[in-house]
């Protein structure tokens, strides 16, 4: 029966509950359940997903409630549910990278008895990566269901060669910067104290390179999704990477002062800041097309693909807000 049944009714609360649990054991999938009332609360609670269409009794037990009350809610459900899930991974791979890319710059400092000061530190966290990991959250799903679901698991290859090859260009570019660097006229060498040097050439160079990277690395995974809408209509994580843009760019060319002794920033020459500039540029020209790459192939063979309907279908559903759409029936691609 429960293989071949498409539809049940005139069933008690009890028998709704145990038909959610054998769906669960037989299917081997997971198992959605609307209701609007008390005598669904069992059927709720024991369903992978719950969705209340009323905010009485059912509501208490359902882990999502929708003032809509028709099952066009669950198709906004799954709208937002798969950008929720999909941000999530968006936002462990950008802190995972950040850190690599953090512990990999004072290794190579470290080579050399040199270490970023304190006020660097606070200004990658306080500067960087703090106003980025708020303000990535702010892009809205799409507002129409794509035929696609993200990987379900951390332990994927799509996250695994989007965060490693990410690491090892990162580590690349810190090296060849590092070794060109110290093949400048300019480099003068920390000599290897038991004290920690904070303000020489090569804590400098670092810096001024890790800042562009941290903004690129948010950029290149913020793009690369398919279940929220593009970078551009989140208004203020745009203009967060224009004023990183604009500071970075400042400390790193513009004239010093005040900010040399702020965060500890050596005179070092300016045609090699230029360098770095450029540097930095086709860094993040290259973490953005590599996690492009990931996406469209390694990620396009693990994505799963729900059921397949035998013909198109159009269904009524509401937008983010709860509004009807304009034309009021966007499809289901």
């Amino acid at each position: 029966i429960i293989k071949n049944c498409k539809v049940y009714a005139r069933m008690s609360p009890t028998q709704k509950a145990t038909l959610v649990e054998e769906l669960q054991v037989n299917s081997g999938e997971m198992i959605g359940m609307c209701g609007d009332g008390a005598n669904d609360c069992a059927a709720l609670k024991s369903a992978d997903v719950g969705l209340s269409l009323s905010e009485a009794e059912a509501s208490i037990v359902a882990p999502f409630t929708s003032k809509i009350q028709d099952i066009s809610s669950c198709v906004t459900l799954l709208i937002l549910g798969r950008a929720s899930l999909d941000l999530s991974y968006e936002l462990f791979k950008y802190m995972i990278v950040y850190t690599y890319i953090q512990f990999m710059s004072v290794m190579i400092l470290n080579t050399m008895t040199a270490s970023f000061d304190d006020t660097q530190y606070i200004f990658f966290d306080l500067g960087g990566v703090v106003p980025i990991t708020m303000l990535l959250c702010w892009t809205k799903p799409k507002t129409y269901l794509i035929n696609k679901r993200p990987v379900g698991s951390l332990f994927s290859w799509t996250i695994f060669f989007s965060i490693y090859g990410q690491i090892v260009i990162m580590l690349l570019f810190l090296l060849g910067t590092w070794f060109n660097m110290r093949s400048q006229n300019f480099y003068t060498r920390t000599e290897k104290t038991s004290d920690v040097t904070t303000d020489g050439d090569e804590s400098t160079v670092i810096f001024f390179l890790t800042n562009p990277m941290y903004v690129f690395m948010g950029i290149s995974f913020h793009i690369s999704t398919q279940f929220r809408q593009p970078i551009y209509t989140n208004i203020p994580f745009m203009v967060l990477l224009t004023v990183q843009f604009a500071v970075i760019g400042w400390i790193t060319l513009g004239p010093q002062g005040w900010m040399e002794y702020a965060l500890q920033i050596s005179k070092i020459d300016f045609y090699f800041r230029y360098i770095i500039v450029g540097t930095a540029i086709f860094n993040g020209i290259l973490t953005i097309i590599y996690e492009q790459i990931v996406q469209r192939t390694v990620g396009k063979m693990e994505m799963e693909t729900p059921i397949v309907y035998s013909k198109p279908r159009r269904i009524l559903i509401p937008n983010i807000n709860g509004n009807y759409t304009s034309g009021g029936k966007p499809k289901i691609d």
